[in-house]
């Protein structure tokens, strides 16, 4: 019989980028990761988002949870919504997104216990992967013509053949010039996004501010505009929506079934981005096997390290139905490299996972974790 003996947080900072990445002012990025262990030593490790913008809470967070779980039996019965039951602070929001840390780490503990992949215990339907869309995240707000055009030049020798660059950060007439650049460097259509970061920015755009943006992009045929406002309010994005050409895209930021069915409800978008690391995949179970999502496109959102990746590629996989693309970032990281690239398969613009894996299809050493010791103070800021 095998029980959770210990549950613990893993700070891992890494070199980002060139260094010098938008957000990032200690030239590193820092993911946290959640490791769930039984009295028989094996293990499952996860991810939650939140950690890269506040790493010295999630172990804080942990150790609230781990009284919810230690001494529990892992198998098919073990209730880990369990977790969601505190009223009030448990169900959305910081919390959920280290227990979405915890669900991964469960899920990827009890395949490895069984020998069967994260995405058969999603959904046991789908019993061999298959190749999911991919786009390549990169197009930094900071960076200039000159910098979309190379960065494009080097993904489509790579093989990627969508992409998504940010805007917001420099006025709208220089934002502009820098979509027609992308636009003008990648050839096709409906493979270029754009992302807005208006859950980022601290200046937000209003409305009209949006409206002007996707009146200068309704030709470009853009397959989205992501976060054009604040990705909270739900009836100015649905108002959006109504009002321009231009498909809208939001979701990263929600951590519950019941943004994404709210969202969906008031008609806010055409695309949702959930991201498992910080909505779970129990949430995601319910919310694919909902009747409500059948106009709606769902593109996954992985702004993490390759467990972030894996993590929502066997969501992909488990719900292929329902899931358009998936978000692989450009930025540099190195942090499980090697590994990640050992156990899938990248070709003509998608992805695939080896058949032979269980669990998430990765371990992690103690090499790893002390090559890439956590940084104090490398959470995000602007």
């Amino acid at each position: 019989m095998s029980i959770i003996s210990s549950i613990e947080t893993i700070l891992v900072s890494s070199n980002y980028g060139n260094g010098k990445v938008f957000g990032q002012p200690k030239s590193v990025k820092t993911i946290s990761l959640i490791k769930i262990v039984t009295n028989k030593k094996i293990y499952g490790i996860g991810e939650t988002y939140s950690g890269i913008y506040s790493p010295e809470l999630i172990d804080k967070v942990v150790n609230f949870l781990k009284p919810f779980l230690i001494g529990k039996k892992i198998d098919n019965s073990l209730d880990i919504t369990v977790l969601r039951s505190i009223p009030f602070i448990s169900s959305s929001g910081l919390i959920k997104s280290v227990i979405s840390g915890i669900e991964i780490a469960f899920f990827d503990l009890l395949g490895k216990l069984y020998n069967k992949p994260i995405y058969e215990l999603l959904n046991p339907y789908i019993k061999k992967p298959s190749f999911v869309n991919t786009y390549c995240s990169g197009g930094s707000v900071v960076f200039t013509c000159d910098d979309i055009k190379r960065e494009l030049e080097d993904l489509i020798k790579t093989g990627f053949n969508s992409y998504k660059m940010r805007v917001g950060l420099k006025d709208l007439k220089d934002d502009i010039e820098r979509v027609y650049c992308a636009r003008n460097a990648m050839p096709g259509k409906n493979n270029l996004m754009i992302d807005a970061i208006m859950g980022t920015h601290k200046t937000k755009w209003n409305i009209n501010d949006a409206k002007s943006f996707a009146k200068e992009i309704k030709n470009l045929n853009i397959k989205w505009l992501e976060e054009p406002l604040n990705p909270l309010n739900f009836h100015e994005m649905a108002k959006l929506q109504k009002q321009i050409n231009v498909h809208l895209a939001f979701g990263e930021s929600f951590t519950s079934f019941e943004e994404f069915n709210n969202a969906i409800i008031s008609k806010a978008s055409k695309y949702l981005q959930p991201d498992v690391t910080h909505c779970g995949y129990i949430d995601m179970i319910r919310l694919f096997k909902s009747k409500k999502i059948d106009n709606h496109k769902f593109a996954l959102h992985v702004w993490g390290s390759k467990i972030s990746l894996l993590a929502n590629l066997h969501l992909a996989i488990a719900f292929k139905k329902n899931i358009e693309i998936i978000e692989i970032p450009n930025v540099k990281f190195n942090f499980l490299n090697k590994e990640f690239d050992e156990i899938t398969k990248f070709k003509k613009g998608k992805i695939i996972l080896h058949d032979n894996i269980s669990g998430l299809g990765i371990n992690i050493d103690g090499k790893s974790l002390n090559k890439y010791k956590f940084i104090k103070s490398s959470g995000f800021k602007i």
